[in-house]
C-alpha cells in the first residue's frame, strides 16, 4: 500500500489569517451649507462601513461607481 504524504503546510493558507472584506455601494459627497459658505465631506453608507472596518484593522476594499460632477444632481434648485 502506498503511503500518503502529509500536506505541505507552507502551501496552505493560514486559517487565522484575516479575510478581506469587500464593501459594495456608493461613495458620496455630503455638502453642508450655511449662509456664509459650503463644505464638502466624503460620505455614504458604504464608505462609512469601509472606513470603520479599516480603522478596526480589517483588510477592506471599497467597490463604488465613479461619477464626475457633471453626472451628479444635487436635487436643489
Amino acid at each position: 500500500m502506498r503511503q500518503r504524504r502529509a500536506p505541505r503546510l507552507d502551501l496552505v493558507p493560514a486559517l487565522n489569517a484575516p479575510a478581506r472584506v469587500a464593501v459594495v455601494g456608493d461613495a458620496l459627497i455630503d455638502v453642508l451649507r450655511d449662509s456664509e459658505a459650503s463644505r464638502e465631506f466624503p460620505g455614504g453608507a458604504a464608505l462609512n462601513v469601509a472606513v470603520g472596518l479599516a480603522v478596526l484593522g480589517v483588510p477592506t476594499t471599497l467597490m463604488a461607481p465613479l461619477f464626475g460632477r457633471s453626472s451628479m444632481s444635487t436635487g436643489c434648485s
